[in-house]
């Protein structure tokens, strides 16, 4: 019994002055692993609203409003993303993530397509989640706030909801 206490003990000491993490990341918990990320080896959160009024050329007149959150990995190499929205004119035909300067006329080029995650609810309503290997160039724009979503419907080919992604203080 006195062994089975002593190994307890000293296990408690380890872990009192940080030796060993207690959430099983390996890197304590906080702070990340000290890498040069630019966020301290953290996830980075940001989030979007998407509104008929920020789709580009011409906003669009529609009752339908989204949400978005996403976390860009402390690496910076993946972005994860849960975009939903009600109210749409009919079912997504079309999801893309595009470039634009926040908020500017004229629609980017879509840089990732995220069609084929999105899972409609028959009466405007709709989802999509998944995750996006981002590269260091779109992590960039990321970071400027140049990058936003959007939802196509038939009604509105163009796009019906538009959000661009912003980083959470």
């Amino acid at each position: 019994m006195r062994k089975i206490f002593g190994v307890f003990a000293v296990g408690m000491l380890a872990v009192a002055v940080g030796c060993v993490p207690l959430n099983g990341d390996g890197n304590g918990g906080n702070g990340g692993d000290g890498g040069n990320e630019g966020n301290g080896g953290n996830a980075t959160p940001f989030s979007a609203d998407l509104s008929g009024d920020a789709e580009r050329p011409v906003p669009v007149v529609t009752d339908a409003t989204g949400t978005g959150t996403f976390t860009l990995s402390a690496d910076e190499t993946q972005l994860t993303y849960n975009v939903s929205a009600a109210g749409l004119s009919g079912d997504v035909t079309a999801a893309h993530f595009h470039l634009s300067d926040n908020g500017a006329e004229g629609s980017g080029a879509p840089v990732f397509t995220i069609t084929d995650a999105i899972v409609n609810d028959g009466n405007g309503g709709t989802t999509a989640q998944g995750t996006w290997n981002i590269s260091a160039a779109d992590v960039s724009n990321l970071q400027l706030g140049d990058i936003y979503v959007n939802f196509h419907t038939d009604a509105n080919p163009g796009g019906e909801v538009r959000g661009n992604l912003t980083a959470d203080s």
